[in-house]
Formats: structure tokens, sequence, C-alpha cells
């Protein structure tokens, strides 16, 4: 009788504290549930809250509505999709409502979000106007699109776009393969079948407390120019020179190039850019927190690189790369390793890589760009600038009998070379700016900052100073000239440095005028470059391995791939900028709008032609 009255005690106590358990699960999943109705309310609180960008309409007068919504935690797709009501305010209700219906949040989550875009107008056109050219008729990132008639699935919203890093072209041949058009033969229905253009608003809701939300544009915040302050430009110096330390695997290598969308790195690598990654990751000491760490990184990657990179061509040192030995990555590696606080332990290397630079130079002052293979040449507009700004660094430190015969003898041939109007190129500039900038502090003869001014002027005159995207402003984009290349972080990066140098020059010969112009195109480049990095919860809502991204910084606002130069570019110009400007110079936000858009009419003369990357 005691036995069955213990038993009978032990199951209540065990009833009782399941019961418990439901209980407190039930407790805490009501106090995590989020009611649709404040998300509404958050968004509309947000609809004028982004500096740069006008208010968006009340929900309620956008009728009909649609509107798609998507629950991520920790930047992982919970739910999403398309949503229709007699307003924008009933589709966003029950857009949430089916995101959040049946979700409690995970005990480990930092992050739960709602991204939220709300179509405010349609425009209408026919499919085979979006297909053969869809970059022209929608904004990536910016505007959404509808393939058919209906949002649930034809519907492509700008926040997925963004989270999935897919070209527009990718994203409508999902949209034809899942179902968009009802049946048949798709390829007969393109050329009449209806889409749309969906222009609207994007919104983070943050549910990690209280319902809070973010307006945003193509995926991000738009950085406003009044944010270029000191203490934001020395916290991005800070939080680039961690992601480059922090690319710097234990066995030395550096990340090339990183993917946020997929949480995984490219295969892709290229020895030039990642010797230049060396040269900034060495030159980084202004902005180490861990200067200790930073320097035990540099250690690791240079050795690395000197391992798997260097080699030795029928005598001649280089640098090994699938594309060919190039002039360019010698230089690099070279600089990389005479700025490093190691230098000694590759001397002999370094004076290898330099024999080889005076193999490949010519006695009219040009330079041979590829040591292998022999007989390419090309890539004039990087190379030959690169070699000289090593040859800079080693004639200032050792002022050594005929290199300034040949330095001076390079500055005129490619002097000469770049003023051919088929040779104009801006990705000519930085390079030669900062050798010549070296030349004049080794040598004080005008002629190295006269020409490195004028230069500077011309770079300064096709910088993008307005747009109707207010994300894009600060770059160095020219829509009517391919051969200028396109839109590129590591591009803007290596601009600013050699802007940086003529603004220094400008202000060092009281020339105020030009000190001012380039102070304003510095100011904007800044504002273009923080636009790009990766900074917060908000433009990494769709990231899941936030720690590798996180102060990398994007190729385009509309293509989130990190690519090690766009980050080793940008520290290296930023570095320059916190060394020469004041305190007013950053508070004296753009002026000189007129003297910036010098330049135009030349540009617009210019003839499209194929464009020029370096390799």
């Amino acid at each position: 009788m005691e036995r069955n009255m213990s038993g009978a005690a032990r199951r209540a106590g065990e009833w009782a504290a399941r019961l418990a358990a439901v209980t407190l699960a039930l407790a805490a999943r009501a106090a995590m549930a989020v009611e649709p109705a404040a998300v509404v309310e958050a968004v509309e609180r947000a609809r004028g809250s982004e500096p740069g960008l006008r208010e968006f309409p009340p929900l309620g007068a956008l009728e009909p509505g649609a509107a798609y919504v998507a629950l991520r935690e920790d930047g992982v797709l919970v739910a999403g999709g398309w949503h229709t009501g007699e307003n924008a305010r009933r589709a966003l209700a029950s857009g949430c409502a089916a995101a959040l219906d049946g979700w409690s949040r995970g005990a480990e989550s930092r992050r739960v979000t709602l991204e939220v875009f709300v179509v405010e107008r349609v425009e209408p056109l026919e499919l085979g106007e979006l297909v053969v050219r869809p970059e022209a008729a929608v904004s990536r990132g910016v505007d959404g699109l509808r393939v058919g008639e209906r949002y649930d699935v034809g519907g492509l919203s700008p926040t997925t776009t963004i989270a999935r890093n897919e070209s527009l072209a990718k994203g409508i041949e999902r949209l034809l393969k899942d179902g968009a058009l009802l049946s048949g033969d798709a390829s007969a229905e393109a050329e009449s079948a209806p889409a749309a253009v969906l222009k609207g608003g994007q919104f983070l809701v943050d549910l990690t407390a209280e319902p809070r939300a973010a307006r945003m544009f193509r995926g991000n915040r738009v950085v406003a120019l009044e944010e270029v302050t000191r203490a934001n430009v020395e916290r991005f110096c800070a939080t680039l020179t961690e992601w480059l330390v922090g690319a710097v695997q234990s066995d030395g290598r550096m990340i090339y190039k990183w993917w946020p969308s997929r949480g995984g790195e490219s295969e892709a690598n290229n020895a030039i850019r990642q010797w230049m990654a060396t040269l900034a990751l060495g030159s980084s000491e202004l902005c180490a927190a861990d200067d200790a760490g930073r320097r035990g990184a540099l250690e690791r990657n240079l050795a690395f690189n000197v391992s798997n990179f260097y080699k030795v061509y029928d005598g001649h040192p280089g640098v090994e790369d699938p594309n060919g030995v190039k002039l360019g990555a010698i230089a690099l590696a070279a600089l990389a390793m005479r700025t490093s606080h190691v230098r000694g332990l590759y001397a002999e290397q370094e004076a290898g890589l330099r024999s080889t630079i005076d193999f490949l130079w010519r006695p009219d002052g040009s330079f041979r760009t590829f040591l292998l293979p022999e007989t390419r040449t090309g890539l004039e507009n990087f190379y030959p600038g690169e070699a000289l700004l090593y040859l800079s660094h080693v004639y200032a430190e050792t002022r050594e009998a005929g290199l300034l015969e040949r330095i001076t003898a390079a500055r005129e041939y490619y002097k000469a070379w770049h003023l051919e109007p088929k040779n104009r190129n801006p990705a000519f500039v930085p390079w030669h700016a900062q050798a010549y900038t070296v030349m004049f502090e080794a040598t004080g003869d005008r002629a190295w900052a006269d020409w490195t001014l004028e230069m500077c002027d011309w770079l300064v005159g096709l910088q993008r100073v307005s747009w109707s995207e207010p994300d894009v402003v600060g770059d160095w984009y020219l829509p009517r000239n391919r051969r200028f290349g396109p839109s590129h972080a590591s591009s803007t990066g290596v601009y600013l440095e050699g802007i940086a140098d003529g603004f220094k020059l400008a202000r060092a010969l009281g020339d105020e005028r030009r000190a001012e112009r380039y102070r304003s195109s510095i100011a904007l480049a800044l504002r273009n470059l923080m636009q790009l990095q990766f900074a917060d919860d908000v433009d990494m809502y769709y990231v899941r391995r936030v720690g590798r991204v996180q102060g990398g910084m994007r190729t385009t606002p509309w293509d989130n791939s990190i690519r090690v130069d766009n980050v080793q570019h940008t520290l290296l110009g930023v570095m320059k900028v916190l060394r020469e400007f004041k305190d007013e110079d950053y508070a004296a936000g753009v002026a000189g709008g007129a003297e910036l858009m010098k330049g135009r009419e030349e540009r617009s003369a210019e003839t499209e032609e194929g464009e020029e990357v370096e390799e």
C-alpha cells in the first residue's frame, strides 16, 4: 500500500513538473509574441525617418496594396511571401501575420527581423523588354519586379535580390522556372507576357524587443555626408583593419574573396591583389586596436606569400600568377616587403624583385609590363605606376645614384602617353600621383607636384557628385564610357589614395583653392566608401556569418561580394585622410560644387570602348 501511494505521488510530481515546464514555455512564447499591428505601426513611424529619402506615403493611402514580408533569425530565412489587400496597411498586416504564424524565437537567436517591401507604384512593361535588358528597366536592389499578373508566383522583392546577391537576369530566370508564366512555351509567350517594375519602400523591423523599424534603401541605410566626421572615419579605419587582420588564416593565407549571401569563400585568387593587401596590412598600425595581433598576422602572411608566390624564372625573380608574371605584382610585392617591420628577413627576395624591375625598364623611360609571356603587353594604366611607386620609396630612402634620372624619364614618357586621348583613364592617376608625391617630398622639385596636381584636377572632375540614387554618390562611374571601368569599391578606394596625396600637396604649397576642391572630393569619396562597408544589423539582415563579414567592403551597393582589394585600397586611402585632415576639414562638408563639375563636357565627349581592368 505504501509502495502504491509512493508511486502515485511520484507520478503526480512528474505531471506537475511537466505542467510547470509547459506553462513556462507558453509564458515565454507569449512574452516573445509579436502582434502584426505593432509591426505595421513601427513601419508607419519609419516612413520619413531616413535623411536623403523622401517620406514614404501613408500605408492606408496605397490602394490596392501589396507587400513582401520575410522573417529571418540570425540571417536565415524562416518564412516569407507576398500579400495583397485593399490597401498597403492591410497587405502588410496580412504578411506579418503569415510570417509570424506558428513562430517561436529560438533560445540562441541573436537577431530576429522582418524585412518588408511595400509597393507604392506599379509600372507595366513587356516581359521581352525586361528579359533583354533587365538592368535598363529595373534598378537592382531598389525596384522590385513582377512577371505575370500574380505577386505570389511572379513577384520579386528588391530585399530578396540583395539578400541572394542575385542579378536581375538570374531572378527573372528563377521566376520563370518557378511558374510565373502559367504554362506552355515560355519563349513564345515572352514577347507579349505582362510584367511590371515595382516602385516602393523597404523597411527592416527588429523584433529583438519591441518592434522597431528602420527605413532602407537597397537593403541598407543611406550614409549622409554629415556622418563623415573624424570619429566616424577613425571607427571606419579601425573596423577595416580588424577585417583585414581577421582575413589572415593561421597558415598566413589571406582570404581573397568572400560571399556574404552564401556564407562562404570564393575559390578565386589574384596574386597582385594579395600583395596589395599585404602592403596595407603592414601599413595599418595607425588604426589597429591590437597592433601585436596585426604584426603577427603580417608576419604569417608575408611568409605564406613568399613561399607560395615568389618564383625565379630563368634567373629573374617574379610573382607567380596564372595570368602571367606581371610588373605590377613584382613591384607591389617588393614594396610590401620593404615597408614591413620584418624587411630584413626578405632583403634577398626584395633585391631579386628589384633586379627584375630594372630588367623590365627601357631606356626611353617605359617598362615592359610582363616578364612572362614575353610578348604580352597592356595594363599600362596600372603596372608602370605601381613600379614607380616602389622605386620612389627606394629613392626617398637611399638617394641611389642614377635612379632619379630613371624615374624622371619614366615620368616624362608616361605623362605624354597618358595625355594621348585614346589612353586617358582615371586608373592611371592614383599610382603616379602617389609616386610623384614621394618624389616631390624627396627632391623639392615642383615638376613632380605640378604634374600630380594636374592629374588630380582631371580625376576629381570625373567623380559622381549627384545621382538619382543617393547611395552611389561619391564614386567614379561613368555610364557613357565603359573604358573607364565599372563602379567598384576598390576603384573609389585607390582614387581616394591619389586625391589624398593631391590634397596634401595643394595644402603644403598654399594652393587653398585646389585644396578645398580636393577636400570636397575626399568627403564625397568617404561617404561612398562608408556606404559600402558592412556595418550593423540593418545592412547585415541576411548575413549568417557576421564575424567574417562585419567591417568588410561590398563591391557595389548591389553586389555584396567582399574582395580583399576593396578593403585594402579603402584602408590605405582612409589612413592618408586621417593623417592630413584637420577637424575643420571634416566639418566643412562639400563646397565648390561648380569646381567639382569641371570636366563633365570632356567626359561626355569620350567614346565608349571596352574597359580595361587590372588583373
